[in-house]
């Protein structure tokens, strides 16, 4: 964690060197909504879970009207999922440095409010997980589950929000963002859970008529962005 911390100050400090007018900085916090749509037999989506997320944002004003937008933001997403071939329930909570790249419309400056909405793509590095299991009504914490995780994360992001300003360059920025994952969240590891969990300890089925599926889901959430932006 605390390499991500210098990672961040290390690109909050680059880009306010090359801080112009058509360039702006702020920060922001996203408390979300997250849950995961799985892609395997007898596997379903079992509820969400809360997060936060929070990082240094920063535009690249190309017109008065569009901008690229970029940062680094600390992003927590996961949700709950029902194995019913294994009678496992299982909570997951991962945590990714993600670096969300898109445009940005905005309208005409009205009165002191400008609306935007954007789109784009977002490319995250997992560095940290953790996941509680339910089996046959016994929970059991793993807070240790990144290898588990697939280490990247892709994701298209969808927002819009609204901009206001307070003083020259300096605006308070509410937005919603949804930020839909197109990546397996499990790697090698985790797909083969529900069959590892079918082996005893010499590696022979447990119910030899069971023939459960890799594990498979993508993570999605909407977030509500509070920020400023100098």
């Amino acid at each position: 964690m605390k390499k991500i911390t210098l990672l961040s100050f290390s690109i909050l400090f680059s880009l306010m060197s090359m801080a112009q007018s058509s360039f702006q900085l702020g920060f922001r916090g996203t408390p979300n909504i997250s849950w995961l749509k799985p892609d395997s037999k007898n596997v379903d989506a079992d509820g969400s879970i809360l997060g936060f997320n929070y990082g240094v944002i920063a535009d690249f004003n190309i017109s008065e009207r569009y901008s690229f937008s970029t940062g680094v933001e600390s992003v927590t997403t996961g949700g709950k999922l029902n194995m019913k071939d294994i009678s496992t329930k299982a909570e997951y909570k991962v945590k990714y440095v993600e670096v969300p790249l898109s445009l940005k419309l905005k309208t005409n400056q009205i009165g002191y409010i400008t609306y935007y909405g954007q789109f784009g793509v977002g490319v995250g590095i997992n560095y940290d997980s953790e996941a509680e299991f339910s089996i046959l009504g016994s929970k059991i914490t793993d807070e240790r589950y990144s290898d588990k995780i697939s280490i990247f994360r892709g994701s298209i992001i969808m927002g819009l929000g609204a901009e206001y300003n307070i003083s020259g360059n300096t605006s308070v920025v509410l937005g919603l963002t949804f930020n839909n994952g197109v990546t397996n969240l499990f790697n090698k590891d985790g797909k083969d859970f529900m069959k590892d969990a079918n082996k005893d300890e010499n590696g022979v089925k447990i119910d030899p008529t069971l023939d459960p599926d890799e594990l498979k889901a993508i993570s999605n959430y909407l977030g509500l962005n509070i920020g400023i932006i100098f």
